[in-house]
């Protein structure tokens, strides 16, 4: 099964309750992008007001969780959104990011993307 865009189930809620947040901020965490069959999620745990490109997710990965933030362009056309994404940084519980990871995360956010939009998704690109 690949990912796919849900509210959080409540007998999922408590996995994730102990996301840590970026400093200074907090998410309504209702919503995530999860793939059950590969035991992952990303979730969207802040975008600033001021800078609302900047957006920072948790990913977890068979219980690995890993900080990320990024960078995200929108660019509008006849035929919808389309969607590049740009990696700022990536950390995990005490390991770096392989390749399997950031392949994961693009998984992923080819399907978040558009999740709080309002237009079709055209294309998503990764700058990374």
């Amino acid at each position: 099964m690949p990912f796919i865009n849900e509210r959080i189930p409540e007998a999922d809620k408590a996995s994730i309750k102990s996301i840590q947040y970026p400093v200074g901020h907090s998410h309504d965490l209702s919503m995530w992008t999860v793939d059950r069959e590969k035991a992952a999620f990303l979730v969207l745990t802040a975008r600033y007001r001021d800078s609302p490109s900047e957006l920072y997710f948790v990913l977890s990965i068979l219980g690995k969780r890993y900080q990320v933030m990024l960078k995200q362009e929108i660019h509008l056309s006849d035929s919808g959104e389309a969607y590049e994404y740009f990696l700022e940084s990536i950390s995990g519980e005490g390991e770096a990011a392989t390749e399997a990871v950031r392949q994961t995360l693009k998984e992923a956010l080819a399907v978040f993307a558009g999740f709080y939009g309002t237009a079709k998704v055209a294309s998503v690109k990764f700058r990374f």
